[in-house]
């Protein structure tokens, strides 16, 4: 996704942006902010500044919409959807296949990222709890 489309953001801007994360204690999204900070430059710079700008309108998308127009946002926003469809393979027509039914399974029930909680590090999902019925295990 970082440089998907194309960005013009390399693996030495990622390994940069994910050091100057890591020495002030951010995210690598939070450090997108920062690029020029982190020694980005030229059309890297232009790229993170993209990115950071995509990731923000769908954190905003998260709060407002179901899980499912979320899927269907961050692959058409990123450019995978229209990659798939320009690929005219059968291989490509089975991965739309899978996000059209990713979406569909997630569907429109809005869920609030401030209230889900990832599960506790104590406990692993077990084949029970985490596969939902009609879902593959």
């Amino acid at each position: 996704m970082v440089n998907t489309p194309k960005r013009g953001i390399g693996a030495m801007s990622v390994t940069r942006l994910a050091a100057w994360a890591q020495a002030n204690d951010m995210s690598f999204s939070a450090a997108l902010h920062h690029s020029a900070e982190a020694g980005i430059s030229g059309k890297a710079l232009r790229g993170a500044a993209q990115l950071a700008e995509l990731l923000d309108e769908l954190r905003e998308l998260m709060e407002r919409t179901g899980p499912g127009e979320v899927i269907h946002a961050v692959a058409e926003r990123t450019g995978y959807l229209a990659e798939l469809v320009a690929e005219r393979s059968h291989e490509a027509d089975g991965r739309l296949e899978n996000i059209a039914e990713l979406e569909g399974v997630a569907g429109p029930t809005r869920i609030s990222p401030s209230s889900w909680r990832p599960w506790p590090s104590w406990r692993t999902p077990t084949r029970s709890t985490a596969t939902a019925p009609g879902c593959p295990s």
